[in-house]
């Protein structure tokens, strides 16, 4: 009876999952296929955020120093920060972490001849504004616009509008001025739209239930860590500490997937409650010759 009303509590939060993914990645035309993982960043893109964060203490100086140096060192001689695709051209995500690079660096007026071209240093053909001012529209067309991620469509208007922000200076006729640019405008609008127009209920409701599945399968879990720990005698063993509960609190925390109950309650929970019986044995009960014979006894299993 228990077995089938977990299997029913699954059944029933896998398919709210699956409703609330339909929901939430479904595009404005109902395509099929849609890549649930548009919205991953690149790397270059996260390490700029990294390395705009001021420090706690020192605020006029980056809390992660590396990732700043990174921006700084990273830069490839077409003026981007990212990647090439297959045909050794950059890659769409090169856009909007191109800027946030930019960004990165205006933050903390570092790198002037990564931002814009400087007459007396040739460190890189193009600079950064120099790439996207050249090579952002073709991009983009080659992409198309109505097949963009929504990652990128959300991004790369907003990474512009920080750019500006900041006091990057884009040159006249470029892409910030364009229909292409303002087409992926329009598009974030109606996916900003259509997220905030999600049914919040639904959300919640998942959540709850997940909420009370996962915590019926750890009670299980300890429930049966706990008998097991007094049938082997090992909870009242009249020596050392009852760590049962403790232990398998502390590996949940960290191995916490519903389906690896098998490595929470065999790999680790149980391994751990001998391993501090055996320590306590050592530490307070066992004589001399009781060790000796203990250890003799384990090292000749392997």
């Amino acid at each position: 009876m228990e077995s089938s009303s977990s299997s029913s509590s699954l059944s029933s939060l896998q398919s709210l999952v699956a409703q609330v993914k339909k929901e939430l990645f479904s595009s404005a035309d109902h395509q099929d296929n849609i890549n649930v993982y548009n919205f991953v960043t690149p790397s270059a893109y996260e390490t700029a955020w990294l390395s705009m964060i001021p420090h706690d203490a020192h605020t006029q100086k980056p809390m992660f120093k590396s990732c700043l140096e990174w921006v700084l060192n990273n830069q490839k001689e077409g003026g981007f920060w990212g990647e090439l695709n297959h045909d050794g051209f950059p890659t769409i995500d090169t856009l909007p972490a191109t800027l946030a690079c930019l960004v990165a660096l205006k933050t903390w007026n570092v790198g002037e001849q990564h931002i814009i071209k400087v007459t007396t240093i040739h460190f890189f053909s193009m600079a950064g504004l120099d790439f996207i001012h050249s090579r952002a529209e073709i991009i983009l067309e080659m992409h198309g616009h109505n097949n963009l991620s929504r990652w990128f469509t959300i991004t790369f208007p907003g990474m512009i509008e920080l750019a500006k922000e900041e006091g990057l200076v884009f040159p006249q006729g470029s892409l910030t001025s364009t229909h292409v640019l303002a087409h992926i405008f329009y598009n974030r609008q109606h996916i900003l739209q259509t997220l905030s127009c999600l049914n919040n209920e639904k959300l919640l409701q998942l959540a709850t239930r997940n909420y009370h599945f996962r915590q019926s399968i750890y009670a299980k879990e300890l429930g049966e860590l706990t008998r097991w720990s007094k049938e082997t005698g090992l909870s009242d063993i009249g020596f050392g500490r009852e760590k049962t509960a403790y232990l398998y609190f502390a590996i949940s925390a960290s191995c916490c997937v519903p389906h690896d109950s098998m490595v929470r309650l065999l790999l680790l929970a149980k391994s751990a409650i001998i391993v501090i019986v055996a320590d306590d044995f050592y530490d307070m009960e066992g004589s001399p010759t009781d060790l000796e014979l203990l250890t003799h006894s384990v090292q000749s299993c392997f």
